[in-house]
């Protein structure tokens, strides 16, 4: 479970990363199998591919009913291809679009 001082990354995917938010979505004992991520910062699971990612520490946990909001501050991360946002909405994948 997530607490204070916790570090964490943060994975940002494009459209590109489909397959990616689908496997990751998925049974939680086929999450890391393959070689779609690698040893980060910390020895945290940095996925392959993404748009970009932030290696991040907990700072605040505030529970809103079943759910919490989490604040986290920043140590580092890199930004990879530009791809448009991977949205998930209505149980669909898609992009983001502005209007």
């Amino acid at each position: 479970s997530m607490k204070m001082g916790t570090n964490v990354l943060l994975h940002f995917l494009g459209t590109d990363s489909q397959d990616l938010a689908k496997k990751m979505a998925g049974e939680a004992s086929d999450r890391f199998v393959g070689d779609h991520w690698s040893e980060g910062p910390e020895g945290l699971p940095l996925l392959s591919g993404v748009s970009a990612w932030l290696q991040c520490t907990v700072v605040s946990l505030v529970e809103v009913e079943f759910a919490a909001m989490v604040a986290l501050r920043v140590k580092a991360g890199e930004m990879g291809d530009t791809q448009d946002a991977l949205v998930y909405h209505q149980r669909d994948y898609g992009r983001a679009v502005a209007r």
